[in-house]
């Protein structure tokens, strides 16, 4: 697939068009029948609730499953969704082996084989959209910083690679 992206942009259209059918009670299609749109706005179980047998699919309560936190009252913005797996666990801990890793890969992916960017799936894209908005602006002479996420722990701790600034 060329573009992730697009695909994941046309979920959320068709996610919103399925939430307003089922809120409104309306499953008629422009051909006057329910039979297609009651198929699709109920093809997938909803989890939630108490069921037992039903909470393991639930979405965890404090991070998503890339293991960005999502509590409220969370101090610094979000990174955005879906981030390589990994950077975040639990919505807890950052690790910057990982994280460094990880910006080696998309460099060879981008600058050593030449890609444009366009074609990184979509963790990598949002993985390089929080890198640029937390890097400090280039100063030349000067190394190029990340603004580490305060409320998260390292994991392991890397006191050579954290300056205060």
């Amino acid at each position: 697939m060329k573009k992730p992206r697009a695909l994941f942009d046309k979920l959320g259209e068709i996610e919103t068009k399925i939430v307003e059918r089922i809120k409104s009670n309306n499953f008629v299609s422009s051909s006057g029948n329910e039979k297609f749109w009651r198929t699709h706005c109920f093809i997938v179980q909803l989890v939630k609730g108490e069921n037992t047998d039903l909470k393991s699919g639930n979405h965890k309560k404090l991070f998503c499953s890339d293991g960005v936190p999502v509590r409220k009252d969370f101090p610094d913005e979000l990174p955005p969704w879906p981030q390589p797996q990994g950077i975040f666990v639990n919505g807890t801990h950052f690790h910057p082996r990982v994280f460094l890793s990880t910006i080696r890969e998309i460099y060879e992916k981008v600058i050593i084989e030449g890609g444009n960017g366009a074609d990184l799936e979509m963790e990598y894209q949002a993985f390089a959209a929080m890198l640029v908005k937390r890097m400090t602006p280039p100063i030349p002479n000067s190394p190029v910083l990340f603004r580490l996420y305060e409320s998260l722990t390292l994991s392991p701790p890397m006191p050579d690679l954290v300056k205060e600034h």
